[in-house]
C-alpha cells in the first residue's frame, strides 16, 4: 500500500518543527521495521528551503518538501499529491497549520479532487473546536483574526462540514472531541475513529525527594499545574479550589507553571486577565513560575509534586499536559472535559472550584494509592507501537474495532455519578 501523509515534519530523525510533526514521527517510526507499505510525507519546507526537495527519511519512507505555510498551501500539496498514485493520503489537520482561514477552507477541495482519483482520505483532526467557545479572544489565541464571534462560528461550522464531506474517515485523539464533532458538526458516528495521542516524551524520571530537594520545595502536598494561561485552562478555579481545599486540608502547596500565550500577549483584556491570575494566586500563597522551564526542569517538578491537576473549562484538542503527567507516570485530577480511558471516577471533577477542591481534599486523604497504581495501566493505553498500529488500520480501511468511537454522557451526566 502507498501512504501519502500531508503533514510538517521534523528535519532529521529527533528534530521536530510543531507539535504534529512529533505526534507524525511518533507514529511513523513503529510501523518501519516489518512494514512491506511505502510513505512518501508531503511535508514543510525547511526555513526558505525550495519546493521539491526530496529526503530518504527511512528505505520505506520518502519526504517530499512541497508545501510552505499560507494561502496557496493547499495548491501546492496537490500540485505534489497528483504526482503520486497513494492508495491512502493521510492529512494531519489543525485549523493554523496550513495557512490560517483561507487555507482551511482551500484544503477540502483539494481533497476531494485526490479523492476522486480513487484515494482514500483519512483527515486526524487535532483540534475541535465547540461551538459555545467560540469568542473574539479563542479565535486571535487560535490565530484567526475576525471582527464577530458569529463570523468564527459559521466558519468553524464550514470548514468541518468541508473536512467531513472530503474524507472518508476521521480521526481524532480523544472521545470528548469526537462527541463534539457529532453533536455538533454533524458528522457521522460510522466515520469517527478516536485514536489516542501516544506517549511522545518519556523522560527520566528523576527521584520525589532529589527533586524535591533542587528545586528547594519542602514536605508539604504539592499540586501542580502547568501550561500556557490560557483562558480555557481553568486556573480561576484551581486557585479557589486551593482556598477551599485547605481548609481541610492546611498543608497543600500549588506551584503554576504558566507563561502568556503567545498569540494574546499584549492584549489590552489578555493583560488585564494574566494579571489578575498572578495577583489571585500570590493571595492565595501559590507559587507561580511564569519563565520558560526547560524540560529537564519541568521533569523535576512533575516528580516533586504529589498530583498533576487540569481545570480545563473547555478543551479544543488532546492536552499535552495530560499526555506528559501520563508519560512521567504522575497521578494526575482532570476536569469532565479532559477525561480520558482508563480514569478512574475519583479522577474526575466537574470545572468548578467546589468540584475540582473535593477532588483534591479526596485524592491525599483517601485516593492517593489507588490512583498511583493506575498510572502504569494508563501510560500502555497510550503505548506508541499500539497507537501506531490502530491508525494505520484506520488508514488501511480495516474495521478497527479498538478504535471505534462510542459517545460518552454528557459532561453533566457524568458529574453527577462520577463523584458518588
Amino acid at each position: 500500500m502507498k501512504v501519502g501523509i500531508v503533514t510538517t515534519f521534523p528535519e532529521d530523525h529527533s528534530v521536530g518543527k510543531s507539535g504534529v510533526a512529533a505526534y507524525v514521527q511518533t507514529i511513523l517510526d513503529p510501523l518501519l521495521a516489518d512494514s512491506d507499505d511505502t510513505f512518501v510525507i508531503l511535508a514543510d519546507t525547511i526555513d526558505d528551503g525550495r519546493l521539491g526537495a526530496e529526503e530518504r527519511y527511512a528505505p520505506n519512507v520518502t519526504v517530499r518538501r512541497c508545501w510552505r505555510f499560507g494561502h496557496t498551501s493547499p495548491l501546492q500539496i496537490f500540485a505534489e499529491a497528483m504526482r503520486h498514485r497513494f492508495d491512502v493520503l493521510h492529512v494531519e489537520w489543525e485549523p493554523y497549520l496550513f495557512g490560517g482561514v483561507v487555507a482551511s477552507l482551500l484544503l477540502p477541495f483539494v481533497l476531494a479532487a485526490v479523492r476522486a482519483r480513487g484515494t482514500r482520505i483519512v483527515t486526524t483532526v487535532h483540534s475541535v473546536v465547540p461551538l459555545s467557545m467560540v469568542t473574539r479572544e479563542m479565535l486571535r489565541e487560535n490565530g484567526f483574526v475576525l471582527p464577530y464571534s458569529r463570523i468564527g462560528r459559521l466558519g468553524f461550522r464550514t470548514i468541518y462540514g468541508l473536512l467531513n464531506w472530503a474524507s472518508d474517515r476521521l480521526i481524532v485523539l480523544d472521545v470528548e472531541l469526537a462527541t463534539v464533532l457529532e453533536r455538533e458538526y454533524l458528522v457521522k458516528r460510522s466515520k469517527l475513529f478516536v485514536c489516542p495521542l501516544p506517549l511522545m516524551h518519556e523522560t527520566a524520571r528523576p527521584d520525589m525527594r532529589e527533586a524535591r530537594r533542587r528545586l528547594g520545595i519542602g514536605d508539604d502536598k504539592v499540586a501542580l499545574f502547568f501550561g500556557y494561561a490560557s483562558y480555557y485552562k481553568g486556573l480561576d478555579v484551581l486557585l479557589d479550589a486551593l482556598d477551599i481545599a485547605r481548609r481541610t486540608i492546611p498543608d497543600i502547596t500549588l506551584h503554576i507553571i504558566a507563561g502568556q500565550h503567545p498569540r494574546l500577549r499584549g492584549e489590552a483584556r489578555y493583560e488585564a486577565f494574566y494579571r489578575r491570575l498572578r495577583e489571585r494566586a500570590s493571595a492565595s500563597g501559590a507559587v507561580w513560575h511564569d519563565r520558560y522551564v526547560p524540560e529537564p526542569q519541568l521533569a523535576e517538578f512533575m516528580s516533586a509534586a504529589d498530583v498533576i491537576v487540569l481545570p480545563y473549562t473547555v478543551a479544543y484538542g488532546a492536552s499535552s499536559p495530560l499526555h506528559a503527567a501520563f508519560a512521567a507516570r504522575k497521578p494526575v485530577l482532570v476536569s469532565t472535559y479532559l477525561r480520558f480511558e482508563g480514569a478512574l471516577p475519583c479522577q474526575i471533577f466537574a470545572p468548578d472550584a467546589r468540584s475540582c477542591a473535593s477532588a483534591l481534599v479526596d485524592y491525599f486523604e483517601r485516593n492517593a494509592q489507588a490512583i498511583s497504581d493506575r498510572v502504569e495501566d494508563i501510560a500502555r493505553m497510550h503505548d506508541r507501537a499500539v497507537i501506531a498500529r490502530m491508525i494505520h488500520d484506520v488508514r488501511s480501511g480495516r474495521p478497527c474495532t479498538e478504535a471505534a468511537y462510542v459517545p460518552p454522557p454528557s459532561p453533566v451526566a457524568a458529574t453527577s455519578t462520577e463523584r458518588g
